[in-house]
């Protein structure tokens, strides 16, 4: 692995050759992350002459479509390409430190866009020159390490973290966050990677459940971390196993739900929901399985929102009790259970 300085990187450069670039490898981080302020202070640095951090790019092996993958500087980039493209104006309190006068007027100043500033300072700012390394002749391991070096300094979630850190169970987890579930059923967004998150931890369930334990697993980010860091290389037979059960089981899950379902509204809901119909089906069938299941579950959260709105002593009387015993209970523990022992008498006739 070689990395050597780029000897042309304008941001003319990088306009140009946007179609050629990768920002979306497997290991990048969204490009969301940075808001409006921050992009408006980065072009801010640029027209001013300020340092910027370097850009980090993989020059890729001939035919893989692009010519380099981004390694570090997705926000920076995605910041110029926006800006060129009039998406926002620069800041309110953005101001320059000195003005060339003869680049023409209107020179940049706050509140405007870039197809406001006169052409010698349109052209100026695509001339600016960007740091920029280029790596090559460098295998996934060795970038997958330099971009989770490279962004300690911009914290990554514990998605991130795992999904930067690489490895067999990490291409898993990703291959599984591209089921359709996800995709169709849950109705939040994939904000920094929260669909790698959930599908580790259907994997841990599943994991368990390969090596003879029960499903009911502590999904806290210890367990979630450890799973990705002990399993850098999986044997093909248990790969292949832990993929077809997890698949089995998201297939399941979307027959339950509907598109973008108000059901899957929190991120906390998929692992629970996960757990229950793999209960249901193993100890279930029947042709209207799935319809059942599909009933209950509504039906189940309503009365979970009666039963809160009760004092306590009203509880303690219900027939279904244990309502009240689900919400104190740890997601990751109990509460599976105990949603199949609340299931009332409609549930009762699943067989």
């Amino acid at each position: 692995m070689r990395c050597v300085p780029h000897l042309s990187p304008t941001i003319g450069f990088f306009h140009v050759e946007k179609h050629n670039i990768d920002i979306n490898p497997e290991y990048q981080r969204e490009a969301s992350v940075w808001g409006i302020d921050k992009r408006q202070l980065f072009i801010d640095s640029l027209l001013n002459g300020y340092d910027v951090p370097k850009i980090y790019m993989h020059l890729l092996p001939d035919g893989k479509g692009a010519k380099y993958a981004l390694v570090d500087g997705k926000q920076r980039l995605s910041a110029i390409w926006d800006f060129l493209d009039c998406k926002f104006v620069l800041g309110n309190e953005f101001k320059l430190s000195s003005a060339d006068s003869h680049l023409g007027k209107p020179a940049p100043k706050a509140g405007i866009r870039f197809k406001d500033f006169s052409p010698g300072w349109q052209e100026k700012f695509r001339s600016f020159m960007l740091p920029v390394i280029v790596i090559e002749d460098a295998d996934d391991g060795d970038i997958e390490d330099i971009f989770s070096r490279l962004n300690d300094g911009e914290p990554l979630n514990a998605a991130e973290k795992r999904n930067a850190r690489g490895g067999d169970m990490c291409r898993v987890i990703r291959d599984v966050a591209k089921h359709k579930f996800f995709k169709s059923r849950v109705s939040f967004r994939n904000r920094r990677y929260i669909f790698l998150d959930i599908a580790a931890r259907f994997l841990l369930i599943e994991d368990g459940v390969v090596q003879g334990a029960s499903p009911y697993r502590d999904l806290k980010k210890r367990f979630l971390d450890a799973l990705v860091a002990d399993n850098g290389t999986i044997p093909a037979v248990r790969k292949k196993k832990l993929l077809e059960q997890v698949t089995k089981q998201m297939n399941d899950l979307s027959r339950v739900f509907d598109a973008k379902d108000p059901l899957l509204r929190k991120q906390g809901d998929p692992q629970l929901y996960y757990l229950f119909v793999k209960e249901m089906t193993k100890n279930y069938a029947g042709p209207k399985l799935f319809s059942q299941i599909k009933k209950f579950i509504p039906e189940f959260q309503a009365q979970r929102t009666q039963v809160r709105e009760l004092s306590p002593d009203k509880k303690a009387g219900l027939t279904h009790g244990l309502l009240d015993d689900f919400e104190r209970l740890d997601p990751a523990g109990q509460r599976p259970k105990q949603f199949e022992n609340a299931r009332l008498h409609d549930v009762q006739t699943l067989s």
